[in-house]
């Protein structure tokens, strides 16, 4: 994942001491960075501080993406005929959250 490295670079993280803000090695960072599985992708993402699309994204759809706020953002989910509505990114993660517990039972 080039961009990733793009992310550490403007930021000049190396990959050592990203695997250190991750808690695990440079060998399973290693090993993660070509195919890493969506759980591993959330937590770069958390850790970098940056929505997971950025981590695919080249620098210019970055640079060209109107800057987020808790204000602009409004969200619709429907979940076995349940509607759901967010008006805020927490409002939106405590929903998903209720309907992966509703989903794991």
């Amino acid at each position: 994942m080039t961009r990733i490295k793009d992310i550490l670079n403007e930021r000049n993280i190396s990959l050592k001491e990203f695997a250190g803000m991750l808690g695990i090695s440079y060998t399973a960072l290693y090993l993660q960075i070509n195919k890493p599985s969506f759980p591993t992708l959330e937590k770069w993402s958390s850790v970098l501080g940056v929505p997971m699309w950025q981590l695919f994204a080249s620098p210019a759809e970055v640079a060209n993406t109107p800057q987020e706020t808790n204000t602009d953002f409004a969200a619709f989910i429907r979940f076995k005929g349940i509607h759901y509505t967010a008006d805020s990114l927490e409002e939106f993660n405590t929903i998903v959250e209720e309907i992966r517990s509703i989903t794991n039972n």
